[in-house]
């Protein structure tokens, strides 16, 4: 049975908390956050220091492993609720979500097709690996950053046209951001060469 992550209550709410916890805890640690660099924005909610916090961590591994489908529409639609007029959904045309390591992975998609629901903007599935073999959390960042290898595609089942791409800006989502490397390739792979935005729950910083 599941259990809070925080305190071990079994009154456990769709956030993987129990209600005090989440109010304790969790609810001042999702605070709308944005890293902004010259071509590009990253808007997420929770900061990840591995090694930092137990809890945190915990809650990484318990998303990631159980695809806790009703956590990831919690998450959703905190974006949705509180942060829709700083984020302006409605500017964007299509959510795409980022593939994961794995095909099994579908965290990123958990997270598209539930902020869809709470935007009514579109979901894009349309990005794939090229070398899938290799999972690519297991690399480096420097690994990361030099491997060639590892590329973003368009997947044969939907077709990405240059008619789609002119409707308006993409919002990019992912489970989690580490070095940027898979949004790079997919605004690559998707064309989106002018100012890209991507929408992530947590930001995994790489410690010296």
């Amino acid at each position: 049975n599941p259990v809070c992550l925080k305190c071990g209550s079994f009154f456990v709410n769709d956030s993987l908390y129990c209600g005090y916890c989440e109010q304790v805890f969790l609810k001042p640690a999702i605070k709308l956050k944005t890293r902004q660099t010259e071509n590009s924005k990253h808007i997420y909610l929770i900061d990840w220091i591995p090694n930092e916090s137990e809890t945190i961590s915990q809650m990484v591994y318990k998303l990631k492993a159980d695809q806790g489908v009703y956590a990831w529409k919690y998450y959703a639609n905190e974006f949705a609720k509180q942060y829709f007029e700083e984020i302006k959904f409605n500017t964007f045309a299509a959510i795409v979500p980022l593939p994961g390591s794995k095909k099994s992975s579908k965290h990123s998609n958990f997270f598209a097709l539930s902020l869809s629901k709470q935007t009514n903007i579109p979901v894009w599935d349309c990005l794939t690996y090229a070398n899938s073999a290799e999972q690519q959390k297991l690399k480096s960042k420097k690994q990361r950053l030099s491997d060639k290898r590892h590329q973003v595609l368009k997947s044969d089942f939907v077709q990405f046209t240059n008619e789609e791409a002119r409707l308006g800006p993409i919002l990019f989502v992912d489970d989690i951001l580490t070095t940027g490397q898979t949004f790079i390739s997919s605004r690559q792979a998707l064309k989106q060469e002018g100012s890209a935005t991507i929408l992530t729950l947590f930001y995994r910083q790489i410690q010296a």
